[in-house]
């Protein structure tokens, strides 16, 4: 079950609201929601949908079971990622990301590991995003160009890279 939610310092509501509009069949409101008669028939308010949306997204990057088909098409639409997109910051074929969301290719460990780190990165500031990123690239391009192996020194019974 990914989860029941509410909005702290207010009552629950005598019925829960199973948000299935969020494309996932198990997140369940507590409170947070207006039940209002329309001329189509019952409408359901929602408050502060987009803290909702980061709370539920959390909630399944956080949790150790693997994602279903339909955690991962959600994490995608959090991070405003077509699949082409996210195909290619996975290293997969654009129709891998369908396939996952559709339940007929399995979700690898990898790639489940890969999409929650996505999602929490995306969380960042864009200047922060960049600057990581950055970070990492310095560090690579480091690697690329000292081409030795790093020989390790011990002292008083702790490990330490020697210096060359």
């Amino acid at each position: 079950m990914t989860g029941k939610f509410h909005i702290g310092g207010k009552d629950f509501a005598q019925e829960p609201y199973v948000y299935r509009i969020s494309g996932l069949d198990d997140v369940v409101l507590l409170n947070g929601f207006s039940r209002e008669a329309t001329d189509y028939g019952e409408g359901v308010a929602i408050e502060n949908v987009d803290n909702l949306h980061r709370a539920i997204a959390l909630h399944i990057v956080s949790t150790k079971k693997a994602l279903n088909p339909r955690e991962f098409r959600f994490l995608r639409r959090e991070m405003e990622m077509t699949q082409n997109e996210l195909s290619s910051a996975l290293g997969v074929d654009g129709q891998t990301v369908a396939r996952y969301e559709k339940g007929q290719t399995g979700i690898t460990g990898p790639v489940d590991r890969l999409l929650r780190f996505l999602f929490v990165f995306n969380l960042l500031p864009k200047d922060m995003q960049a600057e990581v990123i950055e970070r990492a690239r310095e560090a690579i391009e480091r690697d690329e160009v000292t081409e030795h192996s790093p020989s390790f020194i011990e002292e008083e019974g702790s490990w330490f890279e020697a210096c060359a």
